[in-house]
């Protein structure tokens, strides 16, 4: 009888469901061999195996089965199956021992504290091309940019259309940049709210001027747009307009390839240059590829798109890959697969986004197969 090494790990772990826990038994009674084998891994787990041996020594032990795997016959492996685990357990736990050993004789591995992100870090280029630092404790709760007083705090900046000085006849462009691990809160001064998420830019009038009220994105935004009939407000992104009069609607441009505009409520028109127009209602998705100017809208589950708005992670069947990247961005982290196959691992939950780090991989764990590994602001991600 095999038996996988995450059935070991998290019954030492004490994380074993019922049915997986009766697998372990039997695989410990068969053999006076296997119960050693546990009682190994068990003590070297205990004693502190530093992560990075204990990585190597799963990759090896892997790397063993699969090679025997593809070497046997049926026949043989009906016959031969436990023998050969054991052998290779056996194989395994020398080496780990050797390991064991051997970091003994050496110096201790320094471990390093994951650390949380600072999520006020905020930049701002204006018009005249001067770079503010929004995190800034000198900031006071107006500040000026282009010679128009704007509001600050901590939550966001907000432009007021009474408060512009000087020239108003020309266009005064900003650009606002929100890093990893970071959100912002913008009000333009037309009213509009927009929410930007982690690695987002935006560049925007600090008033709007003409018959269209235009911004540009990169990145993922939640925008909340004051109703002007006469004045539409359009997001540009790589060729592509979506136009509206009054909204709430999600944009995520972090993949050309699927662009995604979800909406909330009111309608919204989704349009390249030449191709014809996808108009969305509220619940719909649209999702346009700016290399081919395709777009494809259909219905959607409007939460699992806006959930971080409102501060939560929400994920449906997503594969490990897709939710990773989220988890990179909102904790400025890097993100490793030990194995190119744990990408389509699949999970779903609603998590808040206020948790640490290791919080939500906890929970994630708990449905799931695979096992993180958390040394300073990097995850590996293995079995």
């Amino acid at each position: 009888m095999m038996i996988d090494w995450w059935i070991i790990e998290k019954s030492i772990e004490d994380r074993l469901a019922a049915e997986d826990e009766k697998r372990l038994q039997a695989w410990l009674k068969e053999s006076p061999e296997h119960a050693r084998f546990y009682e190994r891994v068990k003590q070297a787990r205990e004693q502190g195996l530093p992560a990075g041996n204990f990585i190597q020594w799963r990759e090896m032990f892997i790397r063993e089965l699969e090679t025997r795997k593809r070497r046997r016959t049926v026949r043989r492996l009906r016959t031969w199956g436990g023998v050969a685990a054991v052998i290779v357990l056996g194989i395994a736990g020398g080496w780990w021992a050797w390991q064991m050993q051997t970091s003994q004789q050496t110096a201790k591995p320094v471990h390093v504290a994951y650390q949380q992100p600072d999520r006020n870090r905020v930049h701002i280029i204006t018009a005249a091309g001067e770079v503010m630092n929004l995190s800034s404790s000198t900031l006071k709760d107006t500040i000026e940019i282009d010679g128009q007083a704007v509001l600050w705090d901590k939550k966001g900046l907000v432009y007021r259309k009474d408060t512009c000085a000087g020239d108003t006849s020309t266009l005064k462009m900003n650009e606002i940049y929100i890093p990893r691990g970071a959100e912002f809160q913008l009000t333009l001064a037309d009213g509009s709210r927009i929410f930007l998420n982690s690695d987002t830019r935006l560049r925007y009038p600090s008033q709007f001027r003409g018959s269209q009220r235009i911004v540009e994105l990169s990145g993922e935004a939640f925008f909340d747009i004051n109703r002007k009939e006469d004045m539409p407000f359009v997001v540009q992104v790589n060729g592509m307009e979506v136009t509206v009069l009054g909204t709430e609607f999600n944009m995520n441009t972090r993949k050309p390839e699927k662009i995604q505009t979800t909406l909330v409520n009111g309608k919204v028109e989704v349009n390249f240059e030449g191709k014809t127009p996808v108009v969305l209602h509220p619940g719909e998705m649209a999702s346009a590829n700016t290399a081919s100017g395709e777009i494809k809208a259909a219905k959607v589950n409007v939460q699992r798109y806006i959930a971080w708005r409102y501060g939560n992670f929400s994920f449906e069947e997503a594969t490990m890959e897709e939710i990773m990247g989220e988890l990179s961005l909102w904790y400025d982290v890097e993100v490793q697969f030990a194995d190119e196959r744990l990408k389509q691992e699949r999970f779903s939950g609603y998590l808040p986004r206020s948790k640490s780090v290791n919080d939500i991989l906890n929970k994630i764990e708990q449905t799931n197969y695979v096992h993180f590994y958390v040394t300073g602001n990097r995850i590996i991600v293995g079995y």
